[in-house]
């Protein structure tokens, strides 16, 4: 951490890092390699493919070939994936075989993409999305976060050695990092960007779209619709009596702890784009339990995807549909015009991946935890105690919290919107290079 930079704003930077960078495969952490619980993943490049394809192109507004090359990555090695941009849609086949057709499909500006699966496309467009026209676009020249404005670079940072940090991750090719924005004291001091990208460019946050899902289960226990200790709502565990997997809690799964069976490799994330006909959420929900909850920590998306729908489903304001929900009761609260989350055929929500957002965007939500839950206007966003809750160490793994990694260099805490498997390295990486409070 730069000299004269705060934890906090040493945070945002880390987050912002994760959240635009692309996953690479890496050990899991400290658990024995298992088998996922899918026979076959012969379908994933296609599905994967139109899905990421599809949000890269008309969701972040990127050139079809850099998407596929830095996005899409080796899944597209061995499909072929073409565009229409009058429809607004992608298609994908295996290249050898012309087999496992699939088709995603541009549903307006705050929903993204949806893959065709389990659903006619008829059926698909047929949904009732309400609203997703453009949000109104903030004041340029207004200073951030209501506005877009960056402030001056405070002079008691020493921006030599930020800016030395930054460059290593702009070479990094493999990290393919699109921005990096800097809050300091609660103004917008850095921004950069790598070329092709601006500030209007939205980044897809992969695994980061797991503290967004935190987020909105924080405004739901500030209205007392759901609390960490209670029974997760999951209608598939309460049909039978006696079924064990009634136990879990949503802080369970907040932690990743819910002793589900899961696997985070292709086999089990396949139900995100193929393998689960467009129901990932009830294709996770129908697994059985391997242990106790609390009892384990293994890194999930199906966790978080099942909990944004838990949170879809125990939601008030019935004026608005799954889709405008977000951006309604959070997005628009905090100037975070860009931000979305896409959906799958089943009418819910990714909540475990697939958000976008600017750069500046990501940060306004930091600047949200940063600010312990109350917003630059003065409205408290999320309740009293929640941001430190979501960055207590769970049983599990002390360094998991409530869908935020936990992290410390030289003295100072942070918690991180990642990945599992960019989470371990970024920290390592920052304290290798000698950044001090």
């Amino acid at each position: 951490m730069a000299r004269g930079l705060t934890p906090v704003a040493a945070a945002l930077l880390l987050a912002l890092a994760a959240a635009t960078a692309a996953a690479t495969a890496t050990p899991r952490l400290d658990l024995p390699l298992q088998v996922p619980y899918v026979d076959s993943v012969d379908e994933l490049p296609t599905s994967f493919a139109a899905m990421i394809v599809c949000g890269g192109i008309f969701v972040a507004g990127l050139p079809i070939d850099v998407v596929i090359a830095e996005d899409c990555d080796q899944p597209c090695n061995s499909v072929n994936v073409t565009a229409d941009y009058d429809e607004m849609s992608v298609t994908a086949i295996d290249a050898a075989t012309g087999a496992y057709p699939f088709k995603a499909i541009y549903r307006g500006d705050g929903l993204g993409c949806t893959t065709v699966d389990g659903i006619t496309e008829a059926e698909l467009r047929a949904q009732d999305v309400g609203d997703q026209s453009p949000l109104p676009a903030l004041n340029a020249s207004a200073p951030w976060p209501l506005g877009e404005a960056l402030a001056a670079r405070p002079p008691d940072v020493d921006w030599d050695t930020v800016e030395a940090v930054i460059d290593a991750d702009f070479r990094c090719l493999r990290c393919n990092t699109r921005a990096v924005t800097i809050a300091y004291r609660g103004e917008l001091v850095y921004a950069r960007y790598k070329s092709g990208v601006t500030k209007d460019t939205r980044l897809i946050g992969w695994s980061a779209t797991k503290s967004v899902t935190s987020t909105f289960v924080g405004v739901l226990a500030g209205e007392g619709r759901l609390t960490p200790e209670q029974r997760a709502p999951v209608p598939e565990w309460t049909a039978e009596p006696d079924d064990p997997r009634a136990e879990v809690t949503i802080e369970n799964l907040l932690n990743m702890a819910s002793g589900q069976m899961w696997r985070e490799q292709p086999g089990d994330i396949a139900c995100l784009f193929t393998e689960a006909d467009g129901d990932c959420a009830g294709w996770y929900a129908n697994l059985p339990q391997e242990v106790p909850p609390g009892t384990r920590f293994e890194y999930s998306t199906g966790d978080t995807t099942l909990l944004m729908r838990t949170v879809l489903q125990q939601r008030g304001d019935p004026e608005w549909t799954h889709f405008e929900w977000p951006r309604q009761k959070l997005f628009k609260r905090l100037s975070m015009t860009s931000a979305l989350i896409e959906a799958q055929s089943n009418g819910y929500l990714l909540g475990g991946s697939n958000g976008y957002m600017t750069s500046a965007d990501w940060t306004r939500l930091g600047l949200l935890y940063a600010r312990d839950g109350v917003w630059v206007t003065g409205e408290r966003v999320l309740p009293e105690g929640w941001v430190e809750y979501i960055s207590t160490p769970s049983a599990s793994n002390p360094s998991y919290g409530g869908n935020f990694w936990l992290g410390e260099v030289a003295g100072a805490k942070f918690i991180l919107m990642a990945g599992v498997r960019y989470a371990a390295r970024r920290a390592c990486r920052w304290e290798r290079r000698g950044m001090q409070t």
